[in-house]
């Protein structure tokens, strides 16, 4: 509901609006003449500043959007979603939306102004909240090629222009046929989303038109080849697909994939047959290095026993007399 709706300015008179049907009438005096009418006094102003504060893409030097009223802000007081809150939108800046009271169960939380520490809102996120809050219309629908807009179900209650009043169901003139059955129908609590298939259909249709009318002008020779190349081209499809589907049945893997594994298991066995060699290879080395390390040369008195008990007598003058007895080594 709208409490009420004011303006930065103080030539601005408040408006004030109370639960039930509100009225908005053009006063005539008892001085009025024929003359004076009720036109221009502001009436299609306020629906224009309603529908400003509620989201409403302004164009430049139309509407609100003039420069006589580019200091100009407009508040609106209503209640969204349980809380009563106060929304500004200014002229000058159309894309920042101050909201003033509680946002508590909102699915859209408005951001911190670093500057003014005030609580905004970009104008499409202020739009996204109002369709959910107004006609509880999620995100999921931006998913679908037709789908509902928040400005279009708005635009249904807040009319502006000869045009918005000549039929129920449309609110402007160029209005296309399935945005009015689709918004129609959701208005209607009917089911809106086959309004939106159905005009996905009609597309459909109309590019298989658009097609056949290029073949018949020969608008396609040449871009999807001739008659016979294009029957080749459909049996060797159907080849392809039946021979597919008789390998999915009978659970076959294709050759391709057979001839593949073959090399992978082949390759794997060489990496595993090298890798055995790399630690046969690298315990001998370990194993030479460390008997390497260990090894100690004999005494010389254990050769010398050696070679005795061989048989063998070496006489005094091959020995080594400089050496002490125990370095001394046969020659």
């Amino acid at each position: 509901m709208i409490h009420n709706i004011t303006a930065n300015q103080r030539s601005f008179h408040v408006v004030e609006f109370t639960t039930g049907l509100n009225v908005i009438l053009a006063e005539r005096s008892q001085t009025s003449t024929v003359k004076d009418t009720r036109n221009g006094l502001g009436k299609s102003t306020l629906i224009e500043i309603i529908d400003f504060c509620l989201g409403s893409r302004a164009t430049q030097g139309s509407g609100l959007l003039i420069e006589p009223l580019k200091d100009w802000a407009f508040t609106i007081e209503l209640t969204l979603a349980g809380n009563r809150v106060r929304v500004t939108r200014a002229v000058a800046d159309q894309n920042r939306i101050v909201i003033d009271g509680l946002t508590t169960g909102w699915i859209e939380q408005p951001d911190i102004d670093e500057d003014s520490r005030d609580r905004v809102f970009r104008a499409d996120r202020w739009r996204t909240l109002l369709g959910w809050a107004l006609f509880d219309v999620s995100r999921s629908v931006d998913q679908l090629p037709y789908n509902l807009s928040y400005r279009s179900l708005i635009s249904y209650f807040v009319r502006r222009g000869p045009d918005a009043y000549s039929t129920p169901f449309r609110y402007f003139r160029q209005q296309k046929t399935w945005d009015i059955q689709l918004h129609t129908a959701y208005l209607l609590g009917m089911n809106w989303e086959y309004a939106g298939r159905w005009q996905s259909l009609k597309d459909q249709a109309d590019g298989v038109k658009a097609i056949e009318k290029a073949i018949k002008t020969g608008a396609m020779t040449g871009a999807v080849g001739s008659v016979g190349e294009l029957e080749t081209q459909r049996i060797q499809l159907e080849q392809q697909a039946s021979a597919a589907k008789q390998a999915l049945d009978s659970s076959k893997v294709h050759p391709q994939y057979e001839s593949i594994q073959q090399d992978a298991d082949r390759l794997t066995s060489e990496v595993h047959e090298l890798a055995n060699r790399n630690v046969t290879d690298r315990r001998r080395l370990t194993r030479y290095q460390e008997s390497i390390k260990n090894e100690k040369p004999p005494r010389a008195s254990s050769l010398e026993r050696l070679y005795e008990q061989s048989g063998l007598v070496f006489p005094d003058a091959v020995r080594r007399s400089d050496l002490a007895p125990e370095k001394r080594i046969p020659c």
